[in-house]
C-alpha cells in the first residue's frame, strides 16, 4: 500500500504540469547574477506549460518581474508576468512562476529573467541560473483543407483561449488571441505554421488580435502557381 502512494505521489506533478524539460535545482548554497546564459533545446513541437526561476537573493527574495524566451533567430516569446512563492524558511517572492502555455517549434530556446541580477546560480548549476521548465509534445491531428484550404491543414486541437465564450459563437475558421504591452519584439504562434511578429513598444494596451478566414475570390489565386491567399 505504501509503494502505492508513494508512486502516486511522484506521478502527480507530471499528471498536472507536464513533462521536466529542463531543471537544475539544488540544495546548495547559491549566489546572484548567473554568468551564463540558460538555453535549452526542443527536438519536437512543444506546449511549454510552466517555468519558474529561483531568487534567494541572500534571503531578501525579489519582487516577481517577468520571464521571456528568445530562439536562435533573435525572436522574443513573451514576456510573461510571474506570480511569486516563498522558498526555504519562509523567504518571500524566491520562486517565480509563469504559464505560457505556448506552443514552441523544434530549436535553442534562450530563457530571459528581468532580474537577471538577482537570479539565483551556484557551481552546480555550471553558470546557469537556477530554473524549472515544463511542458508537453504537441501531437495535434490535422484536416486537410479545413480552414486555410488547397492542401494546408487546419490542426484539430484548440487552445483554450481561442474557444468560443458560451454566449457568442466564434465564426467558422476564425482566431482570436489576447496580446499584451511589452519592451520586447513578440512573436505570436497561430495555427498552421501562420505567426504574427509585434514589434517591441508596439502595443499601448492589452489588444485582441483576430485571423480570420478570408473570402475567397477570383483574383486571389494563382493559376500559374496555383496560390491562395492563406488568411486575413
Amino acid at each position: 500500500m505504501k509503494r502505492i502512494l508513494i508512486l502516486y505521489l511522484l506521478l502527480l506533478p507530471v499528471a498536472f504540469f507536464g513533462t521536466l524539460l529542463f531543471d537544475n535545482f539544488n540544495i546548495y548554497a547559491v549566489q546572484n547574477f548567473p554568468r551564463t546564459e540558460l538555453r535549452f533545446s526542443l527536438t519536437e513541437r512543444t506546449r511549454i506549460t510552466s517555468i519558474t526561476t529561483y531568487h534567494w537573493n541572500y534571503g531578501n527574495g525579489e519582487q516577481p518581474g517577468t520571464l521571456s524566451l528568445r530562439d536562435q533567430s533573435g525572436n522574443h516569446f513573451g514576456p510573461w508576468q510571474a506570480y511569486a512563492e516563498s522558498g526555504q524558511g519562509g523567504v518571500p517572492n524566491t520562486y517565480w512562476i509563469v504559464t505560457p502555455d505556448i506552443i514552441l517549434n523544434p530549436g535553442t530556446y534562450t530563457l530571459q529573467d528581468s532580474s537577471h541580477m538577482t537570479w539565483s546560480w551556484n557551481a552546480w548549476t555550471n553558470g546557469l541560473g537556477m530554473a524549472k521548465i515544463e511542458g508537453e509534445p504537441v501531437k495535434a491531428e490535422t484536416k486537410k483543407g479545413a480552414f486555410f484550404g488547397f492542401g494546408v491543414g487546419k490542426k484539430s486541437e484548440t487552445r483554450p483561449e481561442q474557444q468560443p465564450s458560451s454566449n457568442q459563437e466564434m465564426p467558422e475558421g476564425q482566431i482570436e488571441q489576447t496580446v499584451y504591452p511589452s519592451s520586447f519584439e513578440q512573436t505570436i504562434p497561430l495555427e498552421n505554421g501562420i505567426s504574427v511578429r509585434i514589434p517591441g513598444n508596439t502595443l499601448k494596451k492589452e489588444t485582441k488580435l483576430t485571423v480570420k478566414k478570408p473570402d475567397y475570390t477570383s483574383d486571389m489565386r494563382d493559376d500559374d502557381f496555383d496560390f491562395l491567399e492563406l488568411a486575413g
